[in-house]
């Protein structure tokens, strides 16, 4: 599986004039100026910039005990803090204190938006069972207040948490409802985002032409709206078809866009993701030791980040890269740590590729009796996971297997 970058999202800013005497109404009007200027510099994605301005409103609304302005400008602020993936949990502890301002005036309801983006930190950081609950949680508020922008995106933020569990059927409902959200509201970034979604779960399912296809109306949607941060978490998913599909060249040019949009805005993460995802590349076509650099450079910018959510798909890269170059011990270090992350997290098609690769590493010194273990938990999870695309890889991990202990005749009989 190929871990997708952030779903494009960004919380509802709800912004209010508070009634009071005139002489203390220019404060108020003052940091709702600030709110203002910080969505406006959200939208054109300086994100920089947009994360000092929600600062200095969060400091002003605090001097003046504005709770629900300072709520507001603290779920902006972690917002901001997201997109830039400087430091995440700086980013979650916004969310957070922002939903206790909310909880000490009784009013839960109207921390939909805060929810949502607590929601998009947690999945960054590999956290996707309380990302989920804060999402879900994000969707029941804004069913409570009537915020049906932050329905919206709360419930096409789900798209990908629930594939990457395994639940390809609610991943695609969640995704076909932005879209749809995004058209009746002629919203580009919204139907792009609902496409790009979807796209992404194709990809795992192995469908790349259904997601090529989505992924080009989905660009054209992002260019409509001048959107580049979505255009280059579009771009990284088409390179990922087009390789699927044998067209190395155009998908080593659409990550080298990609790539160059991501730290145009200096997206930390998504640098990470397409350095990965180039990476990948290069050991599609054999070039390993190339490989094994980028994915270093991914992983210590992920780890710096605390944005780990890639990180279990890098160090699948480096394990399978390392084992070409003949480091086992490399290999099964990154492999391990791979399949533990993924499975602590939830993640079975993820968990599938790892069990698959620790199999093909292990595979001509380990006894008989490890190796028939190791195949008989990659069957029941493909079983568990129940797509075929997940049943073909345990039989394409048993062919491997077979073949690198000597066993044609096995081999055989598992490929076909």
């Amino acid at each position: 599986m190929i871990r997708a970058t952030r779903a494009p999202a960004w919380a509802a800013l709800l912004f209010f004039s508070a009634g009071c005497s005139s002489r203390g109404a220019a404060r108020p009007a003052a940091v709702d100026s600030l709110l203002g200027a910080g969505q406006t510099f959200y939208d054109a994605e300086d994100y920089g910039r947009a994360r000092s301005t929600f600062a200095a409103a969060a400091g002003r609304a605090r001097a003046m005990d504005d709770l629900a302005t300072e709520a507001r400008a603290l779920t902006g602020l972690g917002l901001a803090e997201y997109r830039l993936a400087s430091n995440l949990d700086s980013a979650a502890m916004r969310e957070l204190r922002a939903i206790e301002l909310w909880r000490q005036l009784g009013r839960d309801r109207d921390a939909g938006p805060s929810y949502n983006v607590l929601g998009l930190i947690r999945l960054d950081q590999n956290r996707d069972r309380d990302g989920i609950a804060a999402l879900e949680r994000a969707a029941e508020a804004a069913r409570s207040s009537g915020d049906s922008t932050t329905l919206a995106r709360a419930l096409g933020n789900l798209a990908l948490p629930y594939a990457y569990r395994g639940d390809f059927a609610a991943g695609r409902a969640a995704a076909r409802g932005l879209r749809v959200a995004g058209r009746t509201r002629s919203d580009a970034r919204w139907e792009g985002n609902g496409l790009t979604n979807e796209a992404m779960i194709d990809l795992m399912v192995a469908d790349p032409r259904a997601a090529i296809a989505r992924l080009d109306t989905a660009r054209a949607l992002y260019r409509k709206a001048a959107y580049q941060t979505g255009e280059q978490v579009a771009l990284g998913h088409l390179s990922v078809g087009l390789g699927m599909t044998g067209d190395y060249g155009a998908a080593f040019a659409a990550l080298d866009t990609a790539l160059a949009l991501a730290r145009g805005h200096s997206l930390r993460y998504e640098e990470a993701v397409n350095l990965r995802m180039i990476a990948d590349l290069h050991a599609r076509v054999g070039d390993y030791r190339r490989a094994v650099s980028l994915y270093g450079e991914a992983e210590k910018i992920l780890r710096e980040t605390g944005a780990t959510a890639d990180l279990a798909a890098a160090l699948r890269g480096s394990a399978v890269a390392y084992g070409q170059l003949g480091n086992l011990g490399s290999a099964m270090a990154a492999g391990g740590e791979a399949v533990r992350l993924d499975r602590d997290n939830g993640e079975r098609s993820a968990e599938l590729e790892d069990l698959a690769l620790l199999a093909w590493l292990d595979a001509p010194a380990a006894p008989a009796d490890t190796i028939a273990a190791r195949l008989v938990a990659i069957r029941g999870l493909a079983d568990t996971v129940a797509t075929r695309g997940a049943r073909g890889l345990a039989l394409l991990a048993e062919a491997r297997v077979a073949d690198r202990r000597g066993d044609p005749a096995r081999a055989l009989r598992a490929a076909v």
